[in-house]
């Protein structure tokens, strides 16, 4: 097997043959320190947490999609106004 700096410097393929053999994958991962901030949530902040992410429908692709979509916009709005202040 090549270093990881022999597969890096040659970037990624693309193909169209099916049959072709998949590359190697790389799995790094990483330790968990005591450096992660751990978050309590309150009982009633884990229920609306739970409430929330059964609403949550993975299997319709258009929804995960658009997932995130207002606060992404109100986040370019904010950005593009802190922009043109400066």
């Amino acid at each position: 097997m090549d270093s990881l700096d022999d597969m890096l410097k040659e970037g990624p393929s693309l193909t169209t043959d099916p049959d072709e053999k998949a590359p190697e994958t790389v799995v790094v991962e990483t330790a968990k320190t005591e450096s992660t901030p751990q978050i309590k949530l309150s009982p009633e902040e884990e229920r609306l947490v739970e409430e929330f992410s059964s609403k949550i429908d993975i299997s319709n692709s258009q929804a995960v999609l658009t997932y995130g979509v207002g606060s992404q916009k109100k986040i370019a709005e904010f950005s593009e106004n802190a922009l043109e202040e400066s």
